[in-house]
């Protein structure tokens, strides 16, 4: 109906309700569905409002011209090289390039077997997470498991409180560039590491701003709220067990491309894995 990033009065007074506490096995078939309808319309807002905000911000702040219509979002396009969201850009993107054709525009041979599947399995995450999972015949529903976080792995991964000194990736970069910085010192080459330390610094601030966490939660300018402000403003994330599982593998294999790189260029690490090698066989 509009392209606004809210929903119009109506469909924000029917969704206005989702109560992230929702008990399933205490609910009729009929209020799970409407529960779990609710939650996919919200939860696919907030994925697109994420995704176009570096188009809608420059619009609205910097006075640039786009014709939404006509932008390219897809993985390709020129604003795949901004980062707003790790595991899903694919589908955010396909989403995003619907939400903003102009209303009344038929996009329904636009949507494949393929999109449909994976907004599936985004809800079936989150619904099996409570305990809520599906048969052939009727909904299956049992006891959610007893300690479980959708985030929780994304947290183990890089420790944005710092938790545990020395074991966890956002760390791990700080005390390494603060490393080359004492080697470029030594060596009298203020550039001898540079190149990776600006790598290193880009991939750790779109860690830190966007992987299980987005910059969306602290308020966007310009950018509609989350539609889960009032339980949780991270909900994209929080609330999609699938999303963390996906955007930490996008984040794990962007590490160890990033430690290869740097092995690749300092020799010292695997010189030092090459002499532990040798001493293990030496049994020494």
């Amino acid at each position: 109906m509009n392209r606004s990033g809210k929903p119009t009065k109506r469909l924000a007074a029917e969704l206005a309700n989702w109560d992230p506490k929702f008990v399933p096995q205490r609910a009729t078939k009929e209020e799970r569905m409407h529960w779990r309808r609710s939650f996919a319309i919200n939860w696919l807002y907030d994925l697109v409002n994420v995704f176009s905000s570096i188009v809608i911000q420059r619009m609205t702040l910097k006075g640039e011209k786009y014709i939404l219509e006509n932008v390219d979002w897809s993985t390709s396009g020129p604003w795949s090289v901004q980062r707003r969201l790790f595991g899903l850009n694919e589908f955010a993107g396909f989403v995003t390039s619907l939400a903003m054709q102009k209303s009344g525009t038929n996009i329904r041979s636009r949507i494949l077997p393929n999109h449909v599947f994976q907004l599936q399995c985004i809800l079936d995450s989150l619904t099996v997470s409570r305990g809520w999972s599906h048969t052939l015949i009727d909904h299956k529903l049992e006891a959610p498991p007893a300690v479980f976080r959708p985030r929780r792995d994304v947290d183990l991964f890089l420790d944005r409180e710092i938790k545990e000194f020395g074991h966890k990736w956002l760390q791990a970069v700080e005390v390494l560039s603060g490393l080359f910085e004492k080697d470029a010192q030594i060596h009298g080459q203020q550039d001898r590491h540079t190149f990776h330390q600006e790598l290193l610094q880009l991939v750790f601030d779109d860690f830190r701003d966007w992987l299980g966490a987005s910059k969306y939660m602290y308020g966007l300018q310009t950018i509609p709220s989350s539609r889960f402000a009032s339980s949780d403003p991270n909900g994209l994330w929080e609330y999609c067990p699938l999303l963390c599982g996906v955007g930490l593998m996008e984040g794990l294999e962007m590490a160890y491309t990033m430690s290869m790189m740097v092995w690749s260029q300092n020799k010292e690490p695997s010189s030092i894995m090459h002499m532990h090698n040798m001493l293990v066989k030496r049994d020494t």
